[in-house]
């Protein structure tokens, strides 16, 4: 058995490592084969991002990654350690690492020094030309291992032919994490699994499939069931550990539409959850939890804006348009905030102030049928990095403007109503009947009770063009019905149910559908429309 120490202890040091720059550590390369299984870094400030691997000399100046991993939620002022890695490390490789952000412990003299590369040449495979540093420098990295040692046999590739989205993400080898998780659109009956690593036997059970063996590359289709999938992938491979993976995919069943919460993104300094919220929070929802998940942000500065998490219902492709709901306040006229949307590189600020009053909250809806950036429909993957919130302008005087909530509903229906038969008809009084079939996910809105995000009404007359109109009902959003009365009983009259949805309350728009033309009295059912619409409004189905 021999222990395998890479680079210098990770403890702080009087000077900083730069960020931007890929750096090789010269000092205690490995004198055997073997595994590294855990590295240490001492950072003074912590980076946003860092990767710490393996690198061996190629020829001349140009050395060669030979593997690495990302690090997350490095600490500042700390040793901080990653273990239960299985990274196979050759006699003769050196500890390398790169970080963007944050300054790394170092000293300027009395170590054996680095090679260095602006840039980021820190993953699998990368090859690239190194300057020598001429001072004996003594950097916080460093690599534990043994030779002595059976490693897992871990796959390399692990892929799949709907989507990117594993969860926690697959990184390769090593990766010290077996279980997956996958989310099916209902339209989805199966989905092909590839497991890669060379040399090894692998295995699928899923179903009623037991240890079926396929090789290394191949895929394999699995057909999926509405609900919970489990599907494990055992690998076994001489010399090493068997290792089974457990991959969890959920078909859902059909939607049309979803409601994403934002993700508080942490990197804004101002901004806090009230009351403390679990991440589990920022998943999407049917119906949002009114003042049970409240985001304030209190910025003065434009910019600050929330991201949302990737959906995980998918179901319909064509986006037909975004609503953007948010709850703002202010608390002097001179204060404001306008609507602000990032995505495809480009920053989108609306025209409107968001609010027009002040103290109390007040809602505002943006409806978006179109990408403003690109000027194109919808895309999914666009919403899924899209970034969006409101821009403040705030006098001081008294100091105070934001927002109290926001969510995004992805629409891909656009709301219907049907015009149901008529009921009571005396010849001078009627009751017209209608129902509304997709609300395109309208909720009561407790800021605007009296002007919901969803209204109904008739539009009824002696020809198509009706020319009249019942009172709207707010916050329908299923079966509702109007009276009429001083009909005269020689005429025909015609009538159709209308719902309208909020579209964008800085100018007061709604998007408005219309039902099937209908008449009264009725001597032959419905006009237009199929077979199956008129049974239905007749009541047979």
């Amino acid at each position: 058995m021999a222990d395998i120490i890479l680079g210098s202890d990770a403890v702080s040091r009087p000077s900083s490592s730069p960020s931007g720059y890929t750096y090789i550590y010269l000092a205690s390369p490995a004198t055997v084969d073997g595994w590294i299984t855990s590295f240490q870094v001492y950072f003074h400030t912590a980076p946003t991002l860092c990767k710490i691997g393996l690198f061996h000399l190629v020829s001349g100046s140009t050395w060669h990654c030979r593997n690495s991993i990302t690090l997350e939620g490095v600490q500042s002022g700390t040793t901080y350690t990653i273990s239960g890695l299985v990274m196979e490390v050759r006699a003769g490789d050196y500890i390398g690492f790169w970080h963007q952000g944050g300054t790394l412990a170092r000293a300027d003299s009395g170590g054996a020094g680095a090679r260095y590369i602006s840039g980021e040449y820190a993953d699998p495979g990368d090859e690239a030309s190194y300057s020598l540093i001429s001072s004996g420098r003594i950097l916080s990295v460093k690599g534990i291992g043994t030779n002595d040692f059976v490693p897992q046999a871990a796959l390399t590739s692990l892929t799949e032919d709907l989507f990117a989205d594993f969860s926690p993400a697959f990184r390769g080898y090593p990766q010290p994490v077996y279980n997956y998780s996958l989310n099916a659109s209902n339209s989805e009956y199966e989905v092909t699994l590839t497991a890669t690593l060379e040399g090894a036997t692998i295995k699928y059970s899923y179903g009623s499939v037991a240890d079926k063996v396929v090789a290394s590359g191949v895929g394999e289709n699995i057909p999926l069931e509405i609900g919970t999938n489990i599907i494990t992938i055992r690998v076994e491979k001489v010399g090493y550990g068997t290792t089974t993976y457990t991959i969890t995919i959920t078909r859902i069943t059909a939607v049309d539409w979803e409601y994403i919460l934002p993700k508080a993104d942490t990197g804004t300094k101002s901004l806090k959850t009230y009351p403390a919220s679990p991440s589990t929070h920022y998943d999407k929802v049917r119906d949002p939890e009114w003042l049970n998940r409240v985001y304030w942000d209190l910025a003065s500065e434009a910019g600050d804006l929330w991201s949302f998490d990737k959906p995980v219902q998918r179901e319909i492709a064509a986006v037909r348009k975004i609503r953007i709901h948010s709850v703002g306040y202010r608390n002097n006229p001179l204060a404001w905030g306008k609507f602000t949307i990032y995505t495809n590189g480009g920053l989108y600020t609306g025209p409107q102030n968001t609010w027009g009053g002040y103290q109390a909250a007040g809602s505002r809806y943006y409806t978006l049928t179109s990408n403003p950036i690109t000027g194109n429909a919808w895309l999914l993957a666009e919403i899924d990095f899209m970034l969006a919130g409101l821009n403040f302008f705030d006098s001081g005087i008294p100091s105070g403007v934001g927002s109290s909530y926001h969510y995004c509903s992805v629409i891909y229906h656009d709301a219907s109503v049907r015009t149901d038969r008529y009921v009571g008809y005396t010849g001078a009084a009627v009751t017209l009947k209608g129902t509304v079939t997709n609300n395109e996910g309208a909720i009561a809105d407790p800021y605007l009770l009296s002007d919901s995000q969803i209204r109904v009404r008739f539009e009824w007359g002696e020809t198509v063009s009706y020319g009249n109109s019942t009172a709207y009902q707010y916050g329908i959003t299923g079966a509702f019905s109007a009276n009429l009365s001083g009909l005269d009983p020689t005429k025909v009259y015609h009538y159709r149910a209308v719902v309208e949805v909020r579209g964008d309350s800085r100018i007061g728009g709604w998007d408005v559908y219309y039902g099937q033309d209908m008449i009264l009295p009725s001597s032959s059912g419905m006009v237009g429309g199929c077979i199956a619409d008129k049974l239905v409004a007749e009541g047979v189905i």
